[in-house]
């Protein structure tokens, strides 16, 4: 399985957002840097991959309808492509348990 992690924290514009996306997950040189092109990217994918991405509520909130295109897309990029899993997650602080009452 391979592990890919996209920080979407701290991107306010479609620009930083696709340069972000070809760094973290190495997209090729000839990527598109348009939602049509990570789809094609990421339905190209052959091996088990995991792709976490962190802070979606930050990049939705800062790139408003191109983010829910965004999230639409790589929605429908796993659902097309059985090799790969997305993961969510707000921040990169480690979980903490809830302490039990004795």
């Amino acid at each position: 399985m391979r592990y890919y992690s996209v920080d979407l924290r701290n991107i306010y514009t479609r620009d930083s957002l696709h340069n972000a996306l070809k760094e973290s997950l190495g997209l090729p040189d000839y990527y598109g840097r348009n939602l049509d092109a990570l789809m094609d990217c990421l339905t190209d994918i052959r091996a088990d991959s995991e792709i976490e991405f962190i802070g979606l509520s930050d990049l939705m909130e800062n790139l408003m309808e191109y983010g829910q295109n965004f999230l639409t897309t790589v929605h429908l990029a796993s659902f097309s492509n059985h090799h790969l899993v997305l993961l969510f997650r707000e921040d990169d602080a480690p979980q903490e348990l809830p302490e039990r009452e004795e």
